[in-house]
């Protein structure tokens, strides 16, 4: 299905728009990073409602610069204990997006994102999951030993199957890692 042609003014406000979220995105993430330092010195749970204000806020300003708003259909269905969210990773959103709707969500991610200064300390923080895509076997058994220790936890695994963005409508590209998470967690799936 093709999206309908919009006109040359339409697509700069678009674009305005897009860039000052953007901008205002990065600036609550900063501040963020850096109002919350003293807290990478404290337990966990301590930075977990910091974690999730910055998710509502950047949720927010997207619905208040860019007009997008989101709705939570069968709400009731989402665990509340250990659970695996399969989600299908679209864009930005899906990043900062789920973390509200869950009691105690972590992320699988991908390595190199846990090497940025400063970001990799919170990421490292807030428990979620590295994974070196490039070691392959040792990958998925290190994956496996992690989220196995985030379950014991009680927490929520979010995990983008497809191990990076599609397109909407793209075919699925579907990674083995979640379906060994799925057999080896026995947790629910959504």
């Amino acid at each position: 299905m093709t999206p309908p042609a919009i006109g040359p003014a339409v697509g700069i406000v678009l674009v305005l728009r897009s860039l000052i979220f953007n901008l205002a995105f990065y600036i609550v993430t900063a501040l963020f990073m850096v109002v919350c330092l003293p807290l990478l010195l404290t337990p966990r749970r301590f930075i977990m409602a910091p974690f999730r204000w910055h998710a509502k806020c950047c949720s927010w300003l997207l619905g208040v610069i860019c007009g997008v708003r989101f709705a939570v259909l069968g709400r009731e269905h989402i665990p509340t204990g250990p659970a695996l969210i399969a989600a299908k990773h679209q864009s930005a959103w899906d990043t900062f997006g789920l973390v509200p709707l869950l009691p105690d969500p972590c992320y699988v991610m991908k390595s190199e994102l846990g090497r940025i200064p400063l970001y990799g300390a919170y990421a490292a923080k807030f428990g979620m999951v590295f994974v070196s895509r490039e070691k392959r076997a040792a990958a998925l058994r290190d994956l496996l030993a992690q989220a196995q220790s985030r379950i014991a936890d009680q927490r929520q695994i979010i995990i983008f199957p497809e191990a990076t963005r599609r397109e909407p409508g793209a075919p699925p590209d579907y990674k083995p890692g979640v379906a060994a998470l799925y057999q080896a967690l026995a947790v629910p799936c959504v």
